[in-house]
This record gives C-alpha cells, structure tokens and sequence, in this order.
C-alpha cells in the first residue's frame, strides 16, 4: 500500500477519538482472527471465517458496505488500494437489558446469559448513525475513495416468526412490556429533575425498545412514537413547575415539523430538541432564580433572536402589559429585555462570522437586524471592532 501512513494515520485517529477499530483484512490469517474476536452467536453466520472471506472476495471495489447482522452489530468496509478495509464492529444504538432478555428467551437452546449478551455489547462502541456517516464521509474523502456507492447488508434472522410459539412470545411480550414501562417511567424522572443527559439516553432506550417490542419502523410509526415522547415530557416538566405557557412555546411547533420531517433523523433532532429545552426550563425553575414570566421571556428571546420584534409585540405576545415585563426581567435578570436581546444577537453574529463567509448582511438579516448598517453600528459598540474587521482577526 502506497500511501500505509496516511491510513495509519486516519486509523490512529478513529480509533483514539470514536473507540472504533479499522481492519485491513488483506490476508486470510488477519480474517480468521477478525472472526475469532467479534464471533458470539450462531445467528452471526457471516463472522464465520470462510463466509467472512467469501463476502470480501466477492465485493464490488466501488461499493462501501454497511452490515448490520441479526444481532443488531454493524460494519462498514470498503476496499483501499485494493485491499479490504474493515470498520467496526460497533452499535449505532445503546443496547438495553430488555433487548437482551428478549434476545436470550427467543433462542433458549443457546447456553447464553442475559449477562453474557450485555458484556458482549458493551465491548462496542455506540456511533449514532448521524455521526458514523460523517464519520465515513471524511475517512473516505481522506483516502481519496469519496465516489464509492453505498451499500447496506443486514443478515435478518428471517425465520424468528416461525421459531417462536405463542407462549414463548407471551413471556417475552410480558416482560419487554414492563421493562419499557420502566424506561419510560424513568425518562420522565429525568425530565422532571431538568437533566437532558439522563432523559436523552432514556429516551434513545425507549426508542430502542418500543422497535424491538412491536417491530415498528418507518416515518409514521416513529411520528406516532414522538408524539407519545413529547406527551411525556410535558407532563414531567408541568409536574416539575414550569408554567403551562411556556411549555405550550416549547412544544407548539414541535407537531407541524415532526409532520412535515422527511426522514426520521429529522423527527429523532426535533425530539432531541423539545426535551433539552424542557429540561433548561426545568432546571431554570429549581434553581428559583427566575419566575414564570422571566422564564418564558427568555425562552423567547433566545430561540426568537433571529425575528424582528419589539418588546410591546413580546408582550402582548406572552399576555402582561410591555411595562410590567420590562419592570420584572430587569428585576430578575439586571436587564432589561431589549438589552438581553441585544447580547443575544451580538453573541450569535460573532459565531456567524467567524463560522461561515456569509456576508454581512446576510448575518444582520440572521440575527434579526435588516438594517445592516445599524448593525455594524451596533457590533462595534459591542465588540469594540466592526463585523469584517473581527471576521479578520478570529478567523483561521
């Protein structure tokens, strides 16, 4: 190989930053011990040696394959300078004690602990499919492979159905179902205690577990799921004290995009999105730092920065007169909205410039202020240096 450094190199990288092992699978001995180290359950019939071998020497070289296999483990490879590069294994999702369970009572014949199945997956990785395609986008773009096809495999166990008796389904329906109540119960917790950590990664487990309890799939089924998830959230949050008003700002709009999302990444981002913000305002609202009306001023400004309106417009907006509501933020927060708004959008034009090459105006236009010129007047008084000038000492 040519160029054995650069891969080293990208290799290193990958796997010090995303714990995610790069293979170069070009003789027959690096293939059995690829095999020998990832192999655990017969349903995995493509990590056996000469399968593995045969799936190589049969793949297209302008193809990049991403395996998935009956146990829910994923691969990527894809041929460099002629050789095969092998990527993984990993998970794209967390994997749950109840998807174990269900794993270990659907095939009873296999000497296998639900422990056994949770130390294996833990050996892995978990790349959210968002991540691993940028992942593989500039792996591929470094080594000069950025025209390959994608190509997805998964080796389905297609004959679970058939495997399964109505009362082994039962057991495992009945306990799947009370594992995911579980789940449920304690992503509520987490929303209810403000911490959008533990309530994202409780959320991704439901999602995880409700597919692997009904089988369900597509872009309705996972709208259908979101509007449940968000029912939830805005319960913990109100039972957590934050003001109906406010939860009604953070969630109004969050059922038109998820309607109007093509892909379900687009659906699982809005998600992610209404549970942070309900998780701020949950903490907002323990700290006691501010009230309901402060909170829902701010929830305005900082997600409205980018519209043109005047403090009378908030106000008749969120329902008090403009001169109560000046006469409280400012109170609570020490400025008054229009200040606060100002910080906001000075804050939000310098990450523009220094993270796009958007013009000037175009970055005004972003942050609410049509007139550019006030802008600029407007950024110096603030940054103490004019747009193009701050653009040109912080960007690299």
């Amino acid at each position: 190989m040519e160029n054995i450094e650069k891969y080293n190199l990208l290799a290193s990288y990958t796997e010090e930053i995303f714990s995610l092992k790069l293979t170069l699978a070009d003789t027959r001995e690096k293939v059995e011990a690829f095999s020998r180290e990832h192999y655990f359950h017969p349903l995995q019939t493509w990590l056996d040696p000469q399968a593995l071998q045969l799936i190589l020497e049969q793949s297209r070289r302008t193809y990049c394959y991403r395996f998935t296999d009956a146990l829910g483990l994923h691969m990527v490879f894809f041929y460099y300078e002629d050789m095969p590069v092998l990527i993984g294994p990993f998970l794209t999702e967390p994997v749950s004690r109840g998807f174990c369970t269900a794993l270990k009572h659907r095939y009873p014949d296999q000497n296998i602990s639900v422990e056994d199945i949770l130390i294996y997956f833990g050996k892995y990785p978990v790349i959210p499919a968002e991540i691993l395609n940028r992942l593989i986008a500039a792996l591929c773009g470094k080594l000069g492979l950025s025209e390959l096809e994608d190509h997805a495999v998964s080796y389905a166990d297609r004959n679970r159905e058939q495997q399964e008796d109505p009362e082994t389904a039962a057991r495992i329906a009945g306990e799947g179902l009370e594992h995911h109540y579980w789940i449920e119960v304690m992503y509520m917790d987490a929303v209810g205690r403000g911490n959008a950590r533990d309530a994202l990664r409780y959320l991704q487990q439901t999602q995880t577990h409700a597919q692997m309890l009904w089988n369900t799939g597509g872009l309705q089924m996972c709208a259908a799921g979101a509007a449940v998830s968000r029912t939830m959230a805005r319960i913990a949050a109100y039972r957590a004290g934050v003001p109906a008003p406010l939860i009604h700002r953070i969630t109004s709009g969050s059922a038109r995009r998820i309607t109007a999302a093509e892909t379900v990444d687009e659906i699982r981002k809005e998600q992610k999105r209404v549970v942070q913000e309900l998780c701020l305002a949950v903490s907002r609202m323990r700290s006691g730092k501010y009230s309901a009306l402060v909170q829902t001023v701010l929830y305005a400004l900082e997600t409205g920065y980018d519209q043109d309106k005047s403090e009378r417009e908030l106000a008749d907006e969120i329902g008090v007169t403009e001169s109560y509501m000046i006469a409280q933020f400012r109170r609570e927060t020490g400025k008054t909205p229009g200040q606060y708004l100002r910080d906001i959008r000075m804050k939000q034009a310098a990450r523009m410039l220094t993270s796009s090459e958007e013009s000037i105006r175009a970055v005004a236009g972003k942050c609410g202020i049509p007139d550019s010129n006030y802008f600029v007047k407007l950024f110096r008084a603030y940054h103490g240096c004019t747009p193009r000038e701050y653009r040109k000492k912080y960007c690299v």
